[in-house]
C-alpha cells in the first residue's frame, strides 16, 4: 500500500484600506468666468474646500474683494447663482463635454443644481453627490458677458480623499512561505 501526503495549502490575502487624500491648491482668475480644475469627482467622492482667498473685482472704481463676493441690490440677472453677492468664489461640478465660458447664451441656467459656493465661510465647504468635472467661477456676466472690466485672481485648497486597498505585508509573507513549503514537499517525494 502506498502512502499519499496531502498538503492543503491556505492563502488568504487581507486587504487595507490605505486612506490618501489628493490636496491641490488651484488659482482662479476673473477672467475666463470658469476655470477648469481638470479634476474628475464622483458622486461617492466628499470634496473639502478650503482656504478661500482673493483679491479680485467686477468693475473699474469698485475696490477690490474677497471670496464671499460684495452685496450688489439688483445684481442677481447678472449672476450665476442669483443671490446678489456679486463676483463671489463659486463652483460647479457637471458634465464634462461642457464648456461654462460658452455663450451667452449659456450651457447651464442660473442656479443649477451643479452649482454651488464657496464663498469666504470660515468653515470648510463639503461637497458630495455630484459627479462630473470641476470647475471655478466667478459670480458675474452670467447674462451680459461683459467680462473686460473683472480684474484679479481667488485661490482655494481642494481634499478629495481617496482610499487605495493594498495587501498586507505579511499576507505576502504567508505567501512566500506556503510555496516554500510546497516545494519541500515536492522534494521530499523525489
Amino acid at each position: 500500500m502506498k502512502r499519499v501526503t496531502v498538503v492543503v495549502l491556505m492563502m488568504i490575502l487581507i486587504p487595507v484600506s490605505q486612506s490618501s487624500a489628493s490636496t491641490s491648491t488651484f488659482t482662479v482668475p476673473a477672467i475666463p468666468l470658469w476655470t477648469d480644475s481638470g479634476l474628475s469627482v464622483l458622486a461617492t467622492d466628499v470634496v473639502t474646500f478650503t482656504n478661500a482667498t482673493a483679491s479680485w473685482s467686477y468693475a473699474g472704481g469698485v475696490p477690490p474683494f474677497g471670496p464671499g463676493g460684495v452685496f450688489l441690490a439688483g445684481g442677481g440677472s447678472d449672476e450665476w447663482i442669483t443671490n446678489q453677492q456679486h463676483g463671489q468664489l463659486i463652483a460647479f461640478i457637471g458634465n464634462p463635454a461642457l464648456n461654462l465660458n460658452a455663450g451667452p447664451p449659456r450651457v447651464i441656467p442660473q442656479n443649477d443644481p451643479g452649482l454651488f459656493v464657496i464663498g469666504n465661510t470660515t468653515i470648510p465647504v463639503v461637497e458630495t453627490g455630484r459627479a462630473g468635472e470641476l470647475w471655478f467661477g466667478f459670480n458675474d456676466d452670467f447674462a451680459t458677458n461683459a467680462i473686460g472690466d473683472n480684474t484679479g485672481t481667488a485661490s482655494v485648497t481642494v481634499t478629495i480623499p481617496g482610499g487605495v486597498t493594498v495587501p498586507v505585508p505579511a499576507t505576502l509573507l504567508l505567501l512566500s512561505a506556503g510555496f516554500l513549503s510546497l516545494n519541500l514537499v515536492r522534494r521530499r517525494r523525489t
